[in-house]
C-alpha cells in the first residue's frame, strides 16, 4: 500500500531512475516515449521545463520517495489557456489507480495555475483502454473537433487501432468536485508550491 503521491518538476536528479523505468518497451508501445528512452532524452525533458517559452511542462510521479512515472503538460498555449495532458507509469506500479490520482493532482494545477479553460488528450482506444477509462473517470469526453486517427509510424504494428481524441474543460472539472487541493513539488526543494 502506497503512502503519498506527488508531483515534482522533472529535474536531473530524476536522470537515472526515469531511464530505467522508461527502457521498458511495454511502456513505449503506447505512449509518446520513445523506444528504449534513456537518460539523454530524459535530459532533453528537463532542459524542455526550463526552456522560454514553455510549451511542455514534465512533472515526475513519486511514490513513497521513489520516482514512478511522469505526467506532462504538452502544447501548452498560455495565451489560448489549452494543453495536452500525457501521462506514462512504470509497470511495476500499473493497476493501482497512481495515474488517475497523479492525472487529477496535475488537472488541478493546470486549471488553478495556468487558468486553462480545457485540457485535450489522447490514448490507444484498443491497446490502451485503460488510459482511456483514466481519462473518462477525470472527466474528459469524446472531442466533438477530432475524429479516431488510425495509428502510423511507430505505432503501425498496432493497425487496426486508432487514437481517441478526447477533452475536459475547466467548468466539468470545477463542477466534478475532484479538485485535489493539488500539491506540487519544485525543483531542488521539498516545500510545496
Amino acid at each position: 500500500m502506497r503512502n503519498s503521491i506527488s508531483l515534482e518538476f522533472v529535474n536531473e536528479s530524476h536522470a537515472i531512475d526515469l531511464a530505467k523505468i522508461t527502457c521498458n518497451d511495454a511502456i513505449s508501445k503506447t505512449s509518446g516515449v520513445p523506444p528504449q528512452c534513456d537518460e539523454a532524452t530524459v535530459r532533453e525533458w528537463v532542459q524542455k521545463n526550463s526552456s522560454e517559452p514553455r510549451t511542455q511542462i514534465t512533472f515526475v510521479i513519486i511514490i513513497d520517495s521513489k520516482v514512478a512515472g511522469c505526467c506532462v503538460l504538452k502544447r501548452l498555449n498560455i495565451a489560448e489557456r489549452t494543453a495536452e495532458l500525457s501521462y506514462w507509469l512504470g509497470v511495476d506500479y500499473w493497476g493501482k489507480g497512481i495515474t488517475h490520482e497523479a492525472a487529477a493532482l496535475l488537472c488541478d494545477f493546470a486549471f488553478d495555475v495556468f487558468n486553462l479553460t480545457s485540457i485535450t488528450a489522447h490514448f490507444l482506444k484498443s491497446n490502451n483502454a485503460a488510459s482511456g477509462r483514466i481519462l473518462t473517470k477525470l472527466g474528459f469526453v469524446p472531442d466533438a473537433d477530432k475524429s479516431d486517427l488510425p495509428v502510423a509510424d511507430r505505432f503501425a504494428h498496432l493497425a487496426p487501432d486508432v487514437w481517441t481524441f478526447v477533452i475536459l474543460t475547466r467548468d466539468k472539472w470545477l463542477s466534478s468536485q475532484q479538485s485535489t487541493g493539488w500539491s506540487i513539488v519544485s525543483k531542488n526543494s521539498n516545500n510545496s508550491t
